[in-house]
Order: structure tokens, then C-alpha cells, then sequence
């Protein structure tokens, strides 16, 4: 609601003014935390240029209030209410856009953070999992499809409640993941505790967090992955390989030497996790690069090509040099 009551009571535009206040508030949260959550740190470009669109009514209809528009009040009587809805639908589709986006981003992060255990690790650790939270991430989905499906810039004082609708989705949905990252220490622990194929696991991961990246990039930014690293992980896989031989597998977890490795393949895993923001930093640059190489090239080659066929032209008479 309007922080001023005053203002509520005397202006004839409050209802249009409560609606794209709470509407903004909603689009710039979940905006910002999409932001924070996108896989690859990257800014989604659509529901800025809603906002800015959004901005502008908003400055043409303060500006026609206060008679700062000359002569747009008296040829336009419903100047500044059209206005007033114009924004708003601004505000609607920045919100509907930050909530896709967020959402998409949501579970993308819960399935990629429980890739990394087993079924039975996870129903260990997170007993409601299968039986309820999976089921309820599914439902939730379908949710926001019914709520995308009947989007409706048109339905007026709606729009609130659909907008609504959608956080409550969103944020029932992050709640989920929150409680799964919590998780994860346990999870950690539990895979430890239960050494079936603890070092296949995270070798999985290692091998997962790297697979976006070429060798070059890698090598840039953790140069000591291939002459150190790499051959760490192969080293301590063959050693706990030898001790599986050696020890029936239910007295691995008390094994001061198995603990060792496995806290050292876990070491490995953490570091090139520390990694991945730079990782990811270095493969937009690279990119980026590229695409500079490429339009140089291009325009260099449009200049070659305009200078031959200018000198064919020459050649063949049909223009004078």
C-alpha cells in the first residue's frame, strides 16, 4: 500500500499509483535475485527495457498532472489514466519476465546440486524429498504454466493477483532449494560414511564442472589442473582402488587412509568449485574476444573485396580510375 495516507485519500489516481508500486516491487525483487541465481552471472535484458518503458509513462503522466505537458490535458482528458495503465502493463510484463526467467534458474539450481548424490544419499539425508518436495517442485511447475497460460494484460486490477500468484510460486519453489542446500554438509558426510563408489562420485562432479570449459580455458585459470591436480585425483582413485581390494568394504569407513583420500579427491572438488565464476568470466571474455576477431576480419574482408572489384572494374573499362 501507499506509505502515505495523506496522499491516498486526495489523489484521484491511487489506485493506479498502489498497483504499479506493489507490481514494481515484486519485478525489481525477483529481478534482482534471477541475477544472482543465473548459472553463468548474465543479465537478462528484457525486463530492463520493460521497467525504462515503464518509467517513461510514468514521467508523462506526473508531467501531465502538474501541467508540464502544454496543451496535452486539454486535447487528451484521459492523458494521464492511459498513462497510469501503460506503465503498469510495463511493470506486468518486467515482473512476468524476472519470474520466468528466476524460476527457470530455480530449478536449474535445485537439479543441479543433487545431480551430485545418489538416491539413496538423498532419501538418507532428505527423507520428504521423493515422497514430498519432488512432487510438490513438479506441481508447483504446472502452477506457473496455468499462471503464464492465463497472463492477461487486460484484466485490470487482476494483475495484482496474478502477480501474487507467481511470487508465491517462486518463492515456495526457492524455499525447496534452500532446505536442499542446507543439505548439502550431510549429504557430504553421508557419502563419506558410505563408500560404495565415494570417489566415482566426485570424480563425476570434478568431470561435470569442468565439461563447459576447453582445456585452455582451464589452463588459464587453474594452471596447476593438468600438471598437478589431474594426476593428484588419478593417484589417489588407484590408491583407494588398492585399499577396496584389500579391506571388506564396511570396514572402509573406519580406514584412517581411505578418509584421507576421499578428503583429498573432496579438496580437489572444492577448489575447481571455487574456480567456476572465474571459469565462466573467462569463456564470456574469450567469446567476446572472438567476436571482435570476427567483425575485424569481416570488415577488412569487405574492404578487400570492394578494393578488387573496384580495380576489376578499372580493368574491364567499365569505370574510369
Amino acid at each position: 500500500m501507499l506509505s502515505n495516507p495523506a496522499h491516498s485519500v486526495t489523489s484521484p489516481y491511487a489506485d493506479q499509483w498502489t498497483r504499479l508500486v506493489e507490481i514494481h516491487n515484486h519485478a525489481k525483487c525477483v529481478f534482482l535475485c534471477a541475477e544472482e541465481f543465473d548459472p553463468e552471472f548474465l543479465d537478462f535484458v528484457q525486463p530492463v527495457m520493460e521497467l525504462r518503458n515503464g518509467f517513461e509513462h510514468i514521467i508523462r503522466a506526473k508531467a501531465s498532472e502538474l501541467g508540464l505537458n502544454g496543451e496535452a490535458d486539454a486535447k487528451l482528458p484521459d492523458y494521464i489514466p492511459q498513462s497510469f495503465d501503460k506503465a503498469i502493463g510495463h511493470e506486468y510484463r518486467a515482473f512476468f519476465d524476472a519470474a520466468d526467467w528466476f524460476s527457470v534458474c530455480i530449478r536449474d539450481r535445485i537439479t543441479k546440486t543433487l545431480e551430485h548424490y545418489s538416491h539413496e544419499c538423498i532419501a538418507a539425508v532428505l527423507p520428504e524429498y521423493y515422497p514430498k518436495l519432488r512432487p510438490r517442485i513438479d506441481q508447483t511447475c504446472w502452477e506457473i504454466a496455468s499462471i503464464r497460460g492465463a497472463k492477461d494484460i487486460a484484466k485490470g486490477k487482476d494483475l495484482l493477483v496474478e502477480v501474487a500468484k507467481y511470487r508465491a510460486a517462486i518463492d515456495e519453489l526457492l524455499g525447496i532449494y534452500e532446505q536442499i542446500e542446507n543439505s548439502i554438509p550431510a549429504f557430504v558426510v553421508w557419502r563419506r560414511e558410505h563408500p560404495l563408489n565415494a570417489e566415482d562420485d566426485i570424480r563425476n562432479q570434478i568431470t561435470r564442472a569442468l565439461a563447459p570449459y576447453s582445456q585452455e580455458c582451464i589452463t588459464a585459470v587453474i594452471p596447476d589442473y593438468y600438471p598437478k591436480l589431474r594426476t593428484r585425483i588419478e593417484k589417489t582413485c588407484r590408491e583407494i582402488a588398492e585399499l577396496r581390494k584389500a579391506k571388506a568394504r564396511d570396514l572402509l569407513t573406519e580406514d584412517a587412509q581411505y578418509k584421507a583420500s576421499i578428503d583429498e579427491l573432496q579438496a580437489v572438488h572444492e577448489q575447481i568449485q571455487d574456480s567456476v565464476p572465474a571459469l565462466v568470466d573467462w569463456k564470456q571474455k574469450s567469446r567476446w574476444e572472438a567476436v571482435k576477431v570476427w567483425v575485424a576480419g569481416a570488415f577488412i574482408g569487405g574492404i578487400l573485396i570492394t578494393v578488387i572489384g573496384a580495380l576489376i572494374l578499372v580493368k574491364l573499362g567499365l569505370v574510369k580510375p
